[in-house]
């Protein structure tokens, strides 16, 4: 509950009480009730209880891996302005 990581993290799990300050990419993302993550997350699995506070660009979906879209990006982007940077990217 009092921890703290400022930085970014590629993992496999993310079990969270406490706060990340950071871009996440993982598999599997709990965030309990005294959790709070601040940046862009990316997870296959994302399970957020009551109380636990998600500030960010947020990819949850089983049909994508966390693997596949491990691209830093800004956080707070929309979908049009991801489409143009990933067009920048691929040329």
């Amino acid at each position: 509950e009092t921890g703290r990581i400022n930085g970014d993290l590629e993992l496999g799990a993310l079990i969270c009480h406490g706060a990340v300050e950071g871009n996440v990419i993982a598999k599997l993302v709990t965030a309990h009730s005294t959790a709070s993550i601040l940046g862009k997350l990316t997870s296959a699995n994302l399970t957020v209880e009551p109380g636990a506070t998600i500030e960010g660009e947020i990819h949850a979906s089983s049909k994508e891996s966390a693997e596949t879209n491990t691209r830093p990006g800004p956080t707070g982007t929309n979908k049009e302005q991801q489409k143009k940077e990933e067009k920048k990217t691929t040329k």
